[in-house]
């Protein structure tokens, strides 16, 4: 069974097939920079409630990340008159924001006081 994820990646790949898009891998170079300086500030990090801050705000750079591309995506397709992969790519888009707000209020109610409790 596919995980909502890999859904979203075949969908996106379909999209920017049809859009005759092309990503030249600057999204994964992207990634790659975010997690590299990520990792940097965990390894900083001794205590594993400080690294849940480092990683949750890593997790929201991602995702942030993809809810700009996903945003771009979707009004490109409205100006080229492709009403169908707008409409894919803002439920995808909306799923992302969900996701995006699940980790902020899981940051707020449990992570965030965590780690201020370790710092003080």
């Amino acid at each position: 069974m596919r995980t909502v994820a890999q859904f979203h990646k075949i969908q996106l790949d379909e999209v920017m097939d049809q859009l005759k898009m092309e990503t030249n891998g600057d999204a994964d170079q992207q990634g790659q920079l975010i997690w590299k300086k990520s990792r940097r500030l965990m390894d900083y990090c001794n205590d594993p409630s400080l690294r849940d801050v480092v990683l949750i705000n890593t997790l929201q750079k991602f995702i942030r990340h993809k809810i700009n591309l996903l945003g771009t995506l979707s009004s490109y397709a409205i100006e080229l008159d492709s009403s169908k992969w707008a409409s894919i790519l803002h439920k995808q888009l909306e799923d992302i924001k969900s996701l995006d707000n699940q980790f902020s209020e899981l940051a707020e109610r449990e992570i965030n006081k965590k780690a201020i409790g370790i710092s003080l």
